[in-house]
């Protein structure tokens, strides 16, 4: 078995998009773990990510933790990770073991770190290797404001 270690929230909810192409976003796989990896206790209650179980292997998940191809100094758009499991649409098709983005920014303190007292559903989540293949997406490409043609303000020229 393999675990994956997924975010469920957005890291960076500002407005700089160079930031947030750089950010870990809610469905991305942070880690990979072998199924003998020992979790902490801050690890297993974090509303932050949660740790999915599934039948297969390390290798066979690795590839979900890579980056956009390319180089990040000509293209500072690039995300820091290519692919997500769609932790929303897990939701809407009625997966109970996966909380919505807002459920798990509940149980953050004001200042956005972890409140212990308030934990996920369950510690560990196990899915089939199919199943949650199926519910992995390609990132969308991030235009770069800076250049013409880019998501630039009207008028502004990078």
């Amino acid at each position: 078995m393999a675990q994956l270690v997924v975010m469920t929230v957005n890291k960076y909810s500002g407005g700089d998009p160079y930031k947030a192409v750089k950010s870990e976003e809610r469905g991305d796989v942070i880690a990979v773990k072998d199924d003998s990896h020992v979790f902490g206790a801050k690890e297993l209650a974090s509303p932050n990510y949660i740790i999915i179980q599934v039948d297969g292997t390390k290798a066979e998940f690795d590839h979900l933790r890579e980056g956009q191809p390319g180089s990040f100094e000509l293209n500072p758009m690039l995300r820091i990770k290519a692919r997500k499991i769609d932790l929303d649409e897990m939701v809407a098709d009625g997966d109970k073991d996966i909380e919505s983005e807002a459920d798990c920014k509940k149980k953050l303190k004001p200042d956005g770190k972890i409140d212990l007292s308030k934990k996920r559903k369950k510690e560990k989540i196990i899915k089939s290797k199919a199943y949650v293949l199926s519910k992995v997406k390609v990132k969308d490409n991030v235009p770069d404001p800076a250049v013409l043609g880019g998501d630039a303000a009207p008028g502004v020229i990078g």
